[in-house]
This record gives C-alpha cells, sequence and structure tokens, in this order.
C-alpha cells in the first residue's frame, strides 16, 4: 500500500492506492450520493471533508477537545487533488524517490495551509 500510493504518478492515483478499503466505503456511502446532488469536482472535495471529519471525531473521542485540522487539511487535500486532475498534471515519468516526494510534498503542503488557516482564524 506505502510503496504502490507514494510511488503514484499522479496525486489522483495515490488516493486510490492509499487505504483502498476506507476509500471503498468512502465513495459507496459519500461520493456516489453526492455525485448525484453535484458535480462530481465538489463532490470529492466534500468527500475529503467528511474522511477528515471522521477522522477529527476519533481524535474528539480520544482526547475530549474539539478538533477541525484534520477536516481543514483533507479539505485543502480535496481541492489539491481536484485542481491537479483538471489540469491533467501528472508526474508518472519521474523516478519513484520524486513520485514519492512530490506526493509527501502536497500532502505536507496542504497541512501547512490548513494549519496557517487557523492560526489566522484563531488570531
Amino acid at each position: 500500500m506505502l510503496y504502490r500510493s507514494l510511488g503514484a504518478g499522479s496525486f489522483q492515483d495515490f488516493w486510490k492506492f492509499w487505504n483502498p478499503i476506507w476509500s471503498y466505503y468512502l465513495a459507496k456511502y459519500s461520493f456516489l450520493p453526492l455525485k448525484k446532488i453535484f458535480p462530481v469536482w465538489l463532490s470529492i472535495i466534500l468527500t475529503f471533508a467528511i474522511s477528515g471529519a471522521l477522522h477529527d471525531l476519533a481524535i474528539v473521542l480520544l482526547t475530549q477537545k474539539l478538533s477541525f485540522i484534520i477536516t481543514i487539511w483533507f479539505s485543502i487535500m480535496g481541492a489539491v487533488l481536484v485542481s491537479l486532475s483538471r489540469l491533467k498534471i501528472t508526474y508518472t515519468t519521474f523516478p519513484l524517490v520524486i513520485r514519492g516526494l512530490i506526493n509527501l510534498g502536497l500532502i505536507l503542503l496542504s497541512y501547512g495551509i490548513a494549519k496557517l488557516l487557523l492560526i489566522a482564524v484563531d488570531g
């Protein structure tokens, strides 16, 4: 799972390979129903947001502290995925290590933006 997902030649393919069981249930219970109401691009972002909210819920249950960081982070990653897909940006011709660094970089960049947004909101 880790080798295949990190070495994926696009951010979209990274998410296809990352945690396929979780992806199956998100597709079935989130993306497909949302796609009946909203455009595909928005359904993707909303599905990422729902996944993030479920991750945040787990953190809240464990720590008893309210958290939205993962919801925001995953929403940003959904927007990055949609943007890169629409622009047809891939990196399939790059070596495996570079593809892994690009995928990790996109994940970390999205997290950094989420943290900055929370800092801006908190003052």
